[in-house]
């Protein structure tokens, strides 16, 4: 970049006149990042370099190793030094951990207002950033490193104003909201500069990476300016592509619905051919969750995300000259409808309540008569009607006879092939003897697919009042099914994630999560009736020195057999699960003081048994386990209290010489 001491200078006399204080008091941008940013340029860097920039800040080496042995990495063991960090995760990682925890207490913090809240504009710099670097490596730039922190500092100029403007960035979007004007004409309204500007001159003075600068200067150029050197359009492009991504998915530097253009730039210096938005996308969202659970920040989930894309579109829609405001009321409110549809298979995770929604909707937008959703059978190898529309059909105009996958042929089985829509009509020979078991002369056929593959067939038709199908309803219907097969795939993960968060992967038990769940309801059914119920606190004896001995390997498997023994001992109505490390619980229900003693009893013995006879595979430790039993009691004010009523004589069993079984005494 190039810009004169001339303009330099009458830039910096705008942006003091935003700003409530001197430029060179502002420090947002720590000591330490700026080495770091340093470091990445600079080719002669090593581990040794990084490190040393990091053990210099002592609460960020702090906050650093507290992120690595986090669960989110599973790290085998303890990771103790940076260096350590650095060998085990690699330079690039530890970097862009470095570099977000240090910006962390600059972009995110202070009090929300209505318009600008802190958290909102966190997630976005982390939403441009993850996007931005995933963008750069999928196109084999080369320095991905500096476009993440690029996107994450594109919007430092809105932080400034907001914190140290005269008027803060909050009063700005009060009125940007109401005026219709673009973002970069409305700021220069109201500040006389832009947070282009303010950012630009901010990164100037830190000395930041030219690449970062010219990123922060013009994220939302149009065109490119004369000020700008042309070995950074890509970076410009990517950043930009990336920061509007972030915006039409609803995650926006602040919270308005605001028509937004894509800048031409994208189009010239990326080539869109390249990028599976749809993979970049999921790991960007994988990324958010995983950073958002760190930081305790709740990012959109994938449903929110896709809601969130289409009332952009229609934002857009409505914005836009040749848009709905431009057309016939009539055809505005249909298209307006239709894109509103798009939203509805998104609205929810069970499929028994967007199926049937969008079913409804398909029937009102397009005026037919039928509409099924035909899911694949693997046992009847049959598509078979699972949900229809409307609610009213009744007899034979509510059923539809199951279609035999190995019959199928003319234009159905080309579509269900191609995984392109059709027309089914009784124009074609081919498709006389389909049409006469359905009892139709035509039906729409629309191929709804779950992660690329078909899953299920949209089935439409107007038996009742034989109106021809229109022939361009396939191009209007065929979104509407692919949002539906979006949103039967995200059911399908939720469900999943659903059961993979209740289960502990190692051993196949309840994790803890799902043990205090448990415990949560079952406590409070259990103050409001009497019932008969034990807890048991279970821990491996000496599982540290075996674990010393063995290795981790060894001592997952003798997590795993104490666990196959407590699954294989209980009853059906019984519930057991890992509580953390080494410990177990189980709940019986229904049983006496003396039952329970008899099942801790049996399940200490067997583990005893167990470990005699697979000593030789614990280099001579046997494994034991020490067993701490409590009946339920109306006096514990919550199921903390009972469980550490469970613990306290599982201790007591410890204490009188392990592999023991103790029932407190109340």
């Amino acid at each position: 970049m190039s810009i004169t001491p001339h303009e330099l200078n009458a830039l910096r006399s705008n942006v003091q006149q935003a700003l409530n204080r001197n430029t060179d008091q502002l420090r947002l941008i720590p000591a330490a990042v700026i080495k770091l940013l340093q470091l990445t340029t600079d080719e002669n860097t090593n581990i040794g370099d990084l490190s040393k920039v990091i053990d210099t800040e002592p609460s960020l080496a702090m906050q650093i190793l507290k992120t690595i042995n986090s669960s989110h990495y599973n790290v085998s063991q303890p990771i103790n030094s940076i260096r350590q960090a650095i060998a085990m995760l690699g330079y690039a990682n530890i970097r862009d951990i470095a570099i977000r925890q240090l910006f962390y207490s600059q972009l995110h913090g202070g009090q929300a207002s209505k318009y600008f809240d802190s958290s909102f504009f966190w997630q976005h710099c982390l939403f441009v950033a993850s996007l931005s670097k995933a963008i750069a490596i999928k196109l084999d730039y080369p320095h991905s490193d500096l476009i993440y922190t690029a996107g994450l500092l594109h919007d430092i100029g809105k932080l400034v104003l907001e914190n140290h403007g005269k008027l803060s960035y909050s009063e700005f979007i009060a009125t940007y909201v109401e005026n219709g004007y673009s973002l970069l004409t409305s700021e220069l309204n109201f500040y006389g500069v832009t947070h282009q500007q303010v950012g630009y001159l901010l990164c100037n003075d830190w000395q930041l990476p030219d690449i970062i600068t010219a990123v922060v200067a013009y994220h939302h150029a149009t065109d490119i300016d004369e000020m700008l050197s042309e070995k950074y359009v890509q970076e410009i492009a990517i950043v930009s592509f990336a920061n509007y991504l972030a915006w039409i998915h609803g995650i926006g530097s602040f919270a308005a619905n605001m028509p937004l253009n894509l800048p031409s730039i994208v189009f010239e210096y990326i080539a869109l051919q390249k990028l599976d938005l749809e993979s970049l996308l999921v790991q960007v969202d994988q990324d958010m969750q995983e950073i958002g659970v760190f930081y305790g920040i709740e990012f959109p989930g994938t449903k929110q995300l896709r809601a969130n894309l289409v009332h952009s579109s229609i934002a857009l829609s409505r914005s836009s000259p040749s848009g709905p405001d431009s057309a016939e009321p009539q055809a505005a409110e249909e298209s307006i409808n239709f894109l509103s549809s798009l939203t509805i298979p998104h609205q929810s995770l069970d499929p028994d309540t967007f199926v049937p929604q969008t079913l409804k909707a398909i029937g009102d937008i397009f005026k037919l008569d039928r509409i099924y959703m035909l899911s694949m059978t693997a046992k009847q190898r049959c598509l078979v009607a699972k949900y229809y529309f409307p609610d009213s059909l009744q007899g034979d105009n509510a059923e539809l006879t199951p279609i035999k996958i190995d019959s199928l042929s003319g234009d159905l089985l080309t579509c269900l092939r191609t995984q392109q829509a059709s027309i089914i009509s009784d124009r074609y020979n081919r498709n006389h003897k389909l049409l006469k078991e359905v009892g139709v002369s035509e039906f729409v056929s629309v191929p709804i697919l779950r992660n690329n593959r078909l899953s299920a067939v949209l089935y439409a038709d107007n038996k009742l009042s034989r109106r021809a199908i229109p022939a361009d309803i396939l191009n209007k219907i065929t979104p509407i099914a692919n949002e539906l097969g979006s949103a039967l795939h995200n059911a399908k993960r939720f469900e999943q994630e659903r059961s993979k968060a209740k289960i502990d992967p190692l051993t196949g038990l309840s994790n803890k999560r799902m043990l205090t769940d448990y415990l949560q309801c079952l406590f409070e059914d259990g103050q409001k009736t009497p019932v008969k119920m034990a807890l048991g606190f279970l821990d491996i004896d000496h599982f540290k020195s075996l674990n010393d001995d063995c290795g981790h390997q060894r001592g997952d498997t003798a997590l795993r057999i104490v666990a196959h023994i407590l699954q294989e001992l209980s009853r059906s109505g019984d519930f057991v699960g890992r509580y953390g490390g080494e410990e177990f619980l189980f709940v019986l229900l229904d049983c006496t003081a003396a039952g329970a003693f008899q099942y801790a009893e049996r399940v200490r013995a067997d583990i005893e048994a167990k470990g005699h006879v697979l000593k030789h595979r614990f280099n001579g430790h046997v494994i034991t386990a020490s067993i701490g039993l409590a009946m339920y009691q109306p006096t514990y004010t919550n199921y903390q209290d009972w469980i550490a009523a469970a613990d306290k004589a599982m201790y007591q069993a410890k204490k009188n010489g392990r592999n023991k079984v103790i029932a407190i005494k109340r």
